[in-house]
């Protein structure tokens, strides 16, 4: 997954979970300021169903921070993304989608770090005194051409 992609979608969620937020807390302030409950009946209902979609929000921001470093988080970031479009959230779905469809901007730090990886196993094998001097320079020299 792209770590890139992820975070622009964990900013859309950011804004638009706080201004449902802001938008509920209006509608709140509203309703209580009303002399009568009957006038608009459906103010509270609103304010509730944006108290909900800000909380959805919450979760969606935390799991999508979570994915970041979790590769197996894949579907679950897509359902998300699906979420976050199917509730107008369709720049943070977008970028959710597209992070966890693409490959990880860092892959060329992944080959370096298997290379080190790699020669640090060798090492040890020698230090060990699992194999000679001579293995070991040919394995070495056979593990840097492959890189």
């Amino acid at each position: 997954m792209n770590k890139t992609f992820l975070t622009v979608s964990q900013v859309f969620i950011a804004l638009n979970g706080l201004a449902y937020f802001i938008a509920s807390l209006f509608m709140f302030i509203m309703f209580n300021s009303m002399a009568t409950v009957n006038e608009l009946p459906g103010l509270n209902v609103l304010s509730v169903v944006l108290v909900v979609l800000f909380a959805l929000y919450v979760v969606v921001f935390i799991r999508m921070g979570q994915a970041k470093n979790n590769p197996y988080m894949k579907t679950e970031v897509m359902v998300w993304s699906i979420l976050l479009i199917a509730t107008s959230n369709m720049l943070a779905g977008i970028f959710g989608l597209v992070g966890a469809l693409s490959q990880s901007n860092d892959s060329q730090s992944k080959g370096e770090e298997s290379l080190e990886k790699r020669l640090k196993d060798l090492d040890n094998l020698f230090d060990r005194g699992l194999i000679t001097l001579d293995e070991y320079h040919e394995r070495r020299k056979r593990i840097i051409e492959t890189a």
